[in-house]
């Protein structure tokens, strides 16, 4: 280990140290560390906050032309290690939680996200080896429809309701939703008609549908009789 990145463990396991001073509240760094085995370096200062320390800086996203925000806390474990948590967030994306294990004789540590990930932590550090650390998924924008018992669209993310015959609509979404399940039930709304009581539906993607549309059939309790009633669509993917 270089004599820079050994002089930056000595200094933060230092820091770390003061956990335990009462009132010790100056903010202390800047610090870093990777991610290995990926690119990504996390700049980050600490503050003590009684018997934790709050961190905030942010993921260098491997030299990237944006950088994601980094925040969490540290912590001292019962069994000597340090413990902690970061929450890592760029736009249009879920928060990617990373947990994080440091061993205060090392220089080593380790981290884990929500996603599967793991590696080592390595301190002192500028720039990053290595590929970035896959991104967690897109927030994808809740799918719903309220819709009314003539098959007009109320409210929702949907883009289009239609009623087909009796007891029988389809409602169209920005997306494709082969992949989805999607859940429908009668029941009133402001600007509703009152719903028909005792009412099952039955939903359909996929098939001889067009990607994007989910068939709700709406049934009386037996079954046996479709009937027109407005109802509340939930996809899920």
């Amino acid at each position: 280990m270089g004599l820079v990145r050994r002089s930056a463990w000595v200094v933060f396991v230092g820091v770390l140290g003061l956990v335990a001073s009462p009132g010790y509240a100056q903010v202390l760094g800047p610090f870093t560390m990777q991610l290995a085995p990926f690119c990504n370096v996390i700049t980050f200062t600490v503050a003590a906050q009684g018997p934790i320390f709050s961190v905030a800086g942010f993921d260098d996203n491997c030299g990237g032309a944006t950088r994601l925000s980094a925040a969490g806390s540290l912590f001292s474990n019962p069994n000597g290690t340090v413990g902690g948590g970061l929450s890592i967030i760029a736009a249009g994306q879920a928060a990617s939680p990373v947990a994080l294990t440091i061993n205060p004789a090392g220089p080593s540590g380790t981290w884990t996200d929500s996603s599967g990930n793991s590696g080592t932590l390595v301190f002192g550090v500028s720039v990053g080896s290595g590929s970035p650390r896959p991104a967690p998924p897109a927030v994808s924008p809740a799918l719903f429809a309220n819709v009314k018992q003539d098959g007009s669209l109320l409210s929702g993310t949907a883009l289009a309701a239609v009623r087909r015959g009796t007891g029988d609509y389809r409602v169209t979404f920005g997306q494709d939703v082969r992949n989805c399940a999607a859940v429908a039930t009668s029941g009133p709304s402001p600007g509703f008609e009152l719903a028909v009581l005792s009412v099952f539906g039955f939903t359909q993607v996929g098939v001889s549908l067009s990607p994007n549309e989910v068939e709700v059939r709406l049934f009386e309790s037996t079954g046996s009789i479709n009937v027109d009633t407005s109802f509340h669509l939930i996809v899920s993917c």
